[in-house]
């Protein structure tokens, strides 16, 4: 009984390996297939959205790509990378379609400051990070002036901390506190003065903010300013103090927060 039943077992073995080699092989062909397919795709379109101050034309020299490439041997972290030299953009995308278009999807940088030349001019704008962007005339920011910062018409380097600091706050800001700020100006010293825009007699109000904790500052002078100073027009105040923890000092009172 049990010698019967071993060749069929044998079989049933054999053809079972046959199968699993059968789909193996067809695994393998597929693979192949596969392979000399997308290494025989080239670049048919390429497909660039999201900029806007970065022109196509540009994009398309800072990627080294053109019409024609093969598509699957170019490296996309690479071209990535290499668009992200342009100064007005922070962040770029690529994607490889089997179909022959290459997606290059960009994220512009957001002005959060337009610093000043020496000469009272505009120089370029500053995002949260402290990256220069050429002022162009494509769109207009209403961003706060910020003083103390430019050189000439270089772009600058910020690498002062302070103004590190203050610059990613200002990216957070609520329309409702960035509406209050009109100029900002780093001192030599390193702290920060800030103008209000115009009270109701036309007159602005200096604001010392001092170094770091900026975001407690702005939400205190917020603050202060719905309870002293928005809806009283007869009430005159040259400037504030926020420097201290606790307490809002202005020229005529301390009042606290």
């Amino acid at each position: 009984m049990s010698d019967r039943k071993t060749p069929r077992l044998n079989r049933a073995r054999v053809q079972h390996h046959v199968v699993w080699i059968g789909a193996a092989l067809a695994v393998v062909l597929m693979v192949g297939c596969a392979t000399y397919y997308l290494n025989s795709v080239t670049i048919q379109k390429v497909e660039v959205s999201g900029a806007q101050h970065a022109s196509v034309p540009m994009i398309m020299d800072l990627s080294g790509v053109a019409v024609g490439d093969t598509l699957f041997r170019l490296d996309a972290d690479l071209i990535a990378s290499r668009v992200t030299m342009h100064p007005w953009i922070e962040k770029s995308d690529v994607t490889r379609w089997p179909t022959g278009v290459l997606s290059i999807e960009v994220q512009e940088r957001r002005p959060v400051a337009l610093t000043l030349s020496e000469a009272g001019r505009p120089a370029f704008y500053l995002d949260r990070s402290g990256e220069s962007l050429p002022v162009d005339t494509l769109s207009r920011y209403d961003v706060p002036l910020i003083r103390g910062v430019a050189h000439g018409s270089h772009p600058a380097v910020v690498q002062d901390l302070t103004t590190l600091e203050l610059l990613s706050v200002l990216a957070s800001l609520s329309p409702s506190v960035d509406g209050l700020l009109s100029d900002l100006v780093v001192r030599p010293d390193g702290e920060v003065e800030a103008v209000t825009v115009p009270v109701q007699d036309g007159h602005c109000i200096r604001v010392r903010l001092g170094r770091g904790d900026f975001e407690r500052k702005m939400k205190t002078l917020k603050a202060f300013w719905m309870q002293a100073v928005a809806g009283f027009p007869n009430k005159r105040i040259d400037w504030i103090d926020l420097r201290y923890r606790g307490q809002v000092v202005t020229k005529e009172e301390s009042v606290i927060s």
